[in-house]
């Protein structure tokens, strides 16, 4: 979107001559792909088995932008002083763009079925946000979840951009795209240009979803012992209780100890749970007021240091040690144990003392 918006205002302000002669008109295959990529994102997001793999079917999502590809070869088949002349006849009047070499149809036709087509795929994605659900429903979970929040405002923009294209495509049709009106459609295009603006900044007010962090409350600091209790949690009762059946869930399935399996994430536990990831996310940093992986790594090294306690990691090397709990580095697990417990493994072994150090029969 911040692309199109790019080559819109080099045509129209900016007359930059060596962006529209990369950029004209390959950039109109990606405008295509903006609204099949906003629903692809949000299906896979909402996903309740995470990321979906693509099947075949949904390749047909690209088709559209491979047709406007292939519609364009002429032009890419002119000389580069052929495209300059023709960038520069742009420049004196825009209009001259309709008159684009094309293969199948002409440009006016991709300005009127792009946006048109972003209409409908604003559709289906709002119909994966409703998912056979009420709309009180939905507005619930907007309210509640910053994940939603987020997806809800990406849409919004996305959705808006696409249909006030769609409306000033049509009456840039009837009229002709008369070069007369120059001035009136570069007043009407100024709505779009600043929605994406907004757009284009929005996702700087979800820093959670930026950096994958949650920033409420950081600096206080949590008990170090791993706990499947909530630390803190402002939210509704319904969030709280849907919270409550995840921390159910999550205590009977680490009953296995899956978290000491190398390559052990988020995903991982949605595949082997069904529950969304989004979900997952949701309830380490907003219920337990922890992040993914320093919970991760806090809950690895107290079972090393529950190893080397009680005298079972008394014949294992570091490196066999940190693999027992997941750590494919030495490197990692080190400095994750130093951080959690102040000192390396080693001195940590040297801090016990040699009385404590009996091997257990468990071992």
């Amino acid at each position: 979107m911040g692309s199109m918006a790019l080559l819109r205002n080099s045509i129209l302000y900016l007359k930059n001559e060596t962006i529209l002669q990369f950029f004209l008109p390959g950039l109109f295959p990606i405008f295509v792909l903006s609204a099949p990529f906003l629903y692809l994102y949000i299906r896979s997001r909402l996903s309740s088995g995470g990321f979906r793999t693509f099947a075949k079917y949904d390749f047909l999502h690209f088709i559209p932008s491979l047709i406007v590809l292939i519609n364009f070869i002429p032009h890419f088949m002119l000389s580069s002083e052929e495209k300059t002349l023709f960038v520069r006849s742009v420049f004196v009047d825009p209009a001259q763009i309709l008159y684009l070499k094309t293969l199948f149809f002409p440009l006016k036709v991709n300005f009127l079925l792009r946006p048109l087509g972003g209409v409908i795929y604003f559709f289906f994605t709002i119909r994966l946000f409703l998912d056979g659900q009420s709309w009180s429903n939905l507005m619930m979970k907007v309210k509640s979840d910053s994940d939603y929040q987020w997806f809800a405002c990406l849409t919004i923009f996305m959705g808006s951009s696409h249909a006030m294209m769609a409306g000033l495509s049509i009456y840039f049709y009837n009229t002709n795209f008369d070069s007369a009106l120059m001035d009136s459609y570069k007043f009407y295009m100024m709505f779009p240009a600043f929605i994406t603006l907004l757009m284009n900044v929005s996702i700087l007010f979800f820093p959670k979803i930026l950096y994958g962090i949650f920033v409420d409350d950081q600096e206080e600091k949590t008990d170090a012992k791993v706990s499947m209790h909530a630390i803190k949690f402002k939210g509704g009762a319904n969030v709280e209780l849907e919270f409550k059946e995840i921390a159910d869930s999550l205590h009977e399935y680490f009953q296995g100890k899956s978290y000491l399996k190398p390559g052990f994430n988020l995903s991982v536990i949605t595949k082997e749970t069904n529950i969304p990831y989004h979900k997952l996310t949701n309830y380490f940093t907003m219920y337990l007021g922890v992040n993914f992986n320093d919970w991760k790594n806090d809950i690895r090294v107290a079972h090393a240091a529950d190893l080397i306690d009680h005298g079972r990691a008394k014949n294992l090397t570091l490196e066999s040690i940190a693999y027992s709990c997941g750590y494919l580095s030495r490197s990692n697990f080190v400095n994750a144990f130093r951080k959690k417990m102040g000192m390396t493994p080693s001195e940590y072994v040297k801090s016990i003392p040699e009385i404590s150090l009996v091997t257990s029969a468990e071992f």
